[in-house]
């Protein structure tokens, strides 16, 4: 995952320049590795490091490069960790091709177990070097376009990557599977990158490569080829705008409104990012343990939260969640050899999860752990990982990787229950279907909140405070909406279980105060649910409700009602997530809060 780029130019004493200036407009898409690969004297030049890309185009000689060809990328580890050898772009055995990717593979490791028995030599641990591997194989045989044909059929994944051949020294080709690719030019060339604010100032007209289509470029023309046709299509330039007004790449005004709304392409690569084998290896631990420990802090203790009834409900197993901060003195005692203890964590360097690590592995325990971040203390402690591949985060309050953590554990789940006979292999089947459906979901589920969110944030900014209740599996999310109010909006927040209401935050809700309430979707907790709204509004409470859109009832109960999409109970927790983000965000927005960085908090807390 990443971001890549590139260009072909007709003045190659500009060519380190304008690589420089493509990866520093898309730094923020990666922060595990930055190379650049051109082509010189007919051989692939690569010069790569494991750094940001602010410290690599720091390299003296980065701006003296002179070629007429070259391809560069920003990486985000999810096959493997920051390490030099993992750095992108990637070359074949020979040295004559070079590739650079972001999104992730999802059948990678059967086609470099085939290529490795056929003699190929691997260098790095990522899923992008099968790329060039097998165009190794192809292209000698059927040529450029139909080797990169060939080679496109055997991926199974969400990506787009560049190659730069030493055999075709002219072309840059650009496949596009399902992500985000702009071309523009000018007098001097054509440029692409991943996004269009990398290649903006360069380029005089652009277009956006379609799914599935594969780009030829040279110093002075564009091939637009459908790879699944392997014909030539007709396409038309568009004028460069002016760049989009805001804080962030892109035109947002904020990191976490970009987050929330990159959480329809970054969950499907989070679906495809866990492997088989580590997720069966992991599986097969939780089933034979004895003692099964959910560890985490803030957002990743409620992803935690969420998982530990889906155990129950899929596996058939009984793990104890406890907060990473609280397990070291009150729960270690508890641990032996034969218990596991998966531990979640965005940043993998949060020290509460690592001390609670570091003292569960003295006393024997086993160690899963679920991380957005590779190379780090939690991902060397770990017995097992699972990366969540959500893509890098840079709001601290933490919204596609709370999504991306509850996806890894389901997978983690369902692979558990599969495997114990919890499970059969239909019921498997069936929860998966719904599972690649989600990021789907996800984007109607942001359509149809958002402006709701917006208008309801102006009843909510000028409060003190207010609660979020649910129940059963979506109490968790209660907590964490609650949570994302105090990050953002500096409003105090309490998630509440629903029955809990009556037993003493009831006395606070008077003279409109507000209560959201996220809509169970067991029958006998909606009609209860029922009647805690019309309490709530005879106490004098603005009743706030998060529900499916084929719920007729709650638009008589209150006027403040928000829709999501109707899915499977275990999948409630991922819709009703969007719209709290969203009014959080937004009355954070009223409020004049800083929102991606709340005053005393940062993305790892270490101490």
């Amino acid at each position: 995952m990443g971001g890549i780029g590139g260009c072909v130019i007709n003045n190659p004493e500009t060519m380190g320049k304008t690589l420089r200036s493509i990866l520093i407009k898309q730094s923020h898409l990666g922060f595990d590795g930055t190379g650049i690969a051109i082509i010189k004297n007919s051989k692939i030049n690569i010069i790569k490091s494991p750094k940001r890309a602010k410290e690599f185009v720091q390299i003296d000689h980065l701006e003296k490069l002179s070629s007429n060809i070259g391809i560069c990328d920003v990486r985000h580890a999810t096959h493997g960790r920051p390490h030099l050898d993992n750095t992108q772009p990637l070359d074949d055995c020979n040295g004559e091709i070079a590739v650079a990717m972001e999104g992730v593979i999802w059948n990678y490791s059967i086609i470099r177990d085939r290529l490795s028995e056929k003699g190929h030599i691997f260098k790095s641990r990522t899923d992008a070097e099968i790329i060039s591997h097998l165009l190794e194989d192809y292209i000698p045989k059927n040529g450029l376009l139909d080797g990169i044909r060939k080679t496109y059929f055997e991926l199974d994944g969400s990506f787009s990557f560049a190659v730069i051949h030493s055999k075709y020294p002219d072309k840059i080709a650009i496949v596009n599977k399902d992500s985000n690719v702009y071309i523009g030019r000018n007098e001097n060339g054509i440029y692409f990158a991943t996004e269009i604010d990398a290649i903006r100032d360069l380029v005089l007209e652009f277009l956006k490569l379609n799914f599935d289509k594969l780009a030829l470029i040279t110093q002075d023309s564009v091939e637009i080829i459908d790879l699944k046709k392997g014909i030539p299509e007709s396409f038309e330039w568009q004028p460069i705008a002016e760049a989009p007004k805001g804080n962030v790449p892109g035109g947002w005004p904020h990191f976490m409104l970009r987050e929330i709304h990159e959480s329809t392409l970054w969950l499907k690569r989070a679906i495809m990012t866990p492997q088989k084998v580590y997720l069966d290896l992991a599986a097969s631990i939780l089933n034979d343990s004895k003692k099964i420990f959910i560890i985490g802090c803030g957002t990743s203790y409620h992803a935690g939260m969420i998982s530990s009834y889906i155990f129950r409900e899929l596996a058939g197993l009984s793990p104890t969640i406890i907060d990473a901060a609280e397990f070291t003195y009150y729960s270690l005692k508890e641990v032996k050899t034969g218990t596991t203890v998966i531990a979640i964590s965005q940043s993998g360097a949060s020290t509460d999860v690592l001390r609670a690590v570091s003292k569960a592995k003295l006393h024997g325990a086993i160690i899963i752990g679920v991380t957005n971040s590779l190379g780090t203390p939690l991902m060397f402690a770990s017995n097992v990982y699972l990366p969540i591949g959500i893509g890098p985060e840079r709001a601290v309050p933490a919204t596609k990787s709370f999504l991306g953590q509850i996806i890894a554990l389901y997978q983690l789940i369902i692979a558990t229950g599969l495997q114990n006979n919890f499970l059969n292999e239909k019921e498997a089947k069936e929860i998966f279907s719904h599972l690649y459906k989600l990021p789907r979901i996800v984007e109607e589920t942001i359509a149809m909140t958002q402006d709701k969110a917006r208008e309801i944030s102006e009843q909510l900014y000028k409060r003190n405070s207010l609660y979020v209740v649910s129940r059963g599996l979506n109490y968790p999310i209660a907590l964490e909406g609650a949570l994302k109010f105090k990050e953002t909006a500096y409003l105090h927040a309490e998630g509440v279980e629903a029955g809990e209401l009556r037993h003493g935050p009831k006395a606070l809700v008077y003279n409109n105060f507000p209560v959201i309430l996220i809509m169970p979707k067991i029958p006998d907790a909606v009609e209860d649910s029922y009647k805690l709204i019309s309490e709530i509004k005879q106490m004098g409470g603005n009743p706030i409700i998060i529900t499916n859109k084929g719920d007729k009832t709650s638009r008589k109960l209150s006027k403040n009602v928000i829709y999501v999409p109707n899915v499977p109970r275990i999948f409630t927790p991922i819709v009703n997530a969007i719209p709290l983000q969203l009014l959080a965000y937004y009355t954070g927005i009223k409020r004049g809060s800083p929102i991606d960085v709340p005053r005393g908090l940062s993305k790892a807390v270490i101490l």
